[in-house]
């Protein structure tokens, strides 16, 4: 007796009413299947396709106001992924007359990733991204694009034809921008501002929370301020602190020190015509009384780094950006770490008591940096 799909379609046992509703339900099971193979598969074609567009070398070459191109490739690429939706040419912009469809979201959002996650290496976006999203090769940014378009059109084709992962954020930008969203296909546009994407209700509670969050916005952004002004806390070896003026190299408890039970300190370097010091204070008074100093002449340029060695050593460097060239202007006469060895990251700080400079070694022992 053959089967299909564990249903017995042998007709002497079958009610004749009832096959049509099961062919129909086995038809429609297979059509969905193949819809969601078939689909997958070009999108998964049209993400691979949009990345080859970077490997040309138009998409690296600088442009006027950025180290690379930057709209031309994402343009092409995004075109690449989405031109079908303007063909026939008398179509127009029908596509996007009720909304942005996926086809060119994803291609977009496709085109711009890859080209800043990949080939944008100097500029500040590309920068922002990988600090972000962290950093990805050309294997691993090829799987996250195509399973984003794999999930999406899986969601549209068993779910709702519209389905969208980004549609949380794009309700949350009409809310905020005020900007009327696209209505549902075959539901009617209530008037503005009556909905921008949400229900009444939610749009209220969000009005609330977003008038909080201005609040909030504004206190984290002078805390910020404040956190950004302070003079760095450790210096780990390898890293530089930028010298400028008079201001301090580095600090601690600057912020409520009477709250923490602890004392401010601040490191500075003063310069005397030829003559520096090197100095640390007790910031708790108002004169600053000095704590320890290290005191050397030189005729180089003013330095304008500080920077701590991976044996222990304090540098003072002058760095040339025109020549890329680095000149030492001062170092400790002794590597306080030497050979030692150890798992630990090796850094400079300013003793909490005294307020004298110490390195910590690689096994954690600690040692204070001696007058010169």
């Amino acid at each position: 007796m053959p089967k299909l799909w564990n249903i017995d379609i042998s007709l002497n046992n079958l009610d004749y009413t009832l096959y049509p509703m099961m062919l129909h339900s086995i038809v429609f099971d297979l059509t969905s299947i193949y819809a969601a193979y078939t689909t997958s598969s070009r999108y998964t074609f049209t993400s691979h396709s949009i990345s080859l567009t970077y490997s040309y070398p138009f998409s690296s070459e600088p442009s006027a106001f950025y180290p690379i191109s930057l709209f031309g490739p994402i343009i092409v690429g995004a075109m690449l992924g989405s031109g079908g939706q303007f063909f026939p040419m008398d179509k127009g912009f029908k596509a996007i007359e009720n909304g942005t469809p996926w086809p060119i979201q994803g291609s977009v959002i496709t085109a711009t990733f890859y080209h800043l996650m990949l080939v944008d290496q100097t500029g500040f976006l590309g920068v922002l991204l990988r600090n972000i999203l962290g950093t990805y090769n050309d294997s691993q940014a090829r799987m996250v694009l195509a399973s984003m378009h794999i999930i999406t059109c899986l969601a549209q084709t068993l779910f709702h034809p519209e389905a969208n992962l980004f549609t949380p954020i794009h309700k949350f930008l009409y809310l905020i921008f005020q900007v009327q969203g696209p209505a549902p296909q075959g539901v009617e546009q209530k008037p503005f501002p009556q909905t921008v994407g949400w229900p009444y209700e939610t749009r209220i509670a969000l009005e609330r929370f977003l008038e909080l969050s201005r609040v909030l916005c504004v206190i984290a952004i002078v805390v910020l301020h404040i956190y950004c002004t302070q003079p760095q806390i450790t210096l780990y070896a390898g890293n530089r602190i930028t010298v400028s003026g008079n201001n301090a190299i580095m600090g601690n408890c600057q912020m409520m020190p009477s709250f923490r039970a602890c004392k401010p300190h601040l490191l500075r370097l003063e310069k005397d015509q030829n003559k520096y010091a090197l100095t640390s204070y007790d910031n708790s008074k108002s004169a600053g009384e000095k704590l320890w100093s290290t005191h050397f002449s030189s005729r180089a340029d003013a330095p304008n780094y500080f920077t701590l060695t991976q044996d222990g050593k304090l540098k003072l460097v002058r760095y040339n950006d025109q020549d890329k060239t680095e000149t030492e202007v001062w170092s400790s006469s002794k590597a306080i770490c030497g050979d030692i060895k150890g798992d630990r990251a090796v850094k400079l700080t300013l003793d909490r008591v005294t307020g004298i400079p110490q390195v910590t070694c690689a096994d954690g022992s600690e040692h204070q940096v001696k007058e010169q």
